[in-house]
């Protein structure tokens, strides 16, 4: 059930955009991850979050008690950007605005796989964004 009582159906040409694929970046390649960050887009990644993480306001967050395995990482968030003069990372939470610098924070060093921020990255490549209609008629068309 949807929203309301209403019935939830996926209407393809009401869908703003498709995946083609998921690119999975190499473990622990921060370098790779900037490159998708500033020609991709957006970045998934996961990290471990420790206690003194959840009382985040602002700097740049770095801890000596996070681990870097993908048997620790708790917490998927988005990498947005990076700053190399800085060095570190923009992430989006999914906490609210609330929280950190509205809802935003920064992890570095870059290239120290802080809190294992690099150990599992992923990012879509989007598919065509002409409607299924309009791919389906010239792929019939082929």
């Amino acid at each position: 059930m949807g929203h309301n009582g209403t019935s939830c159906e996926y209407k393809p040409e009401a869908a703003a955009v498709f995946v083609e694929k998921v690119v999975n970046i190499t473990e622990g390649d921060e370098a790779a991850m900037m490159e998708a960050v500033g020609n991709a887009g957006p970045v998934s990644v996961s990290f471990e979050v420790v206690p003194a993480f959840r009382f985040y306001k602002n700097g740049t967050f770095t801890s000596n008690k996070c681990r870097k395995g993908a048997d620790t990482l708790n917490h998927a968030v988005l990498a947005v950007g990076y700053d190399t003069k800085d060095d570190y990372w923009i992430i989006k939470n999914s906490w609210g605005k609330e929280w950190g610098m509205d809802g935003y924070f920064r992890m570095g060093p870059i290239g120290e796989n802080m809190c294992g921020v690099s150990t599992c990255s992923s990012f879509p490549v989007l598919a065509d964004l002409q409607p299924p209609r309009a791919r389906q008629s010239i792929i019939e068309k082929s």
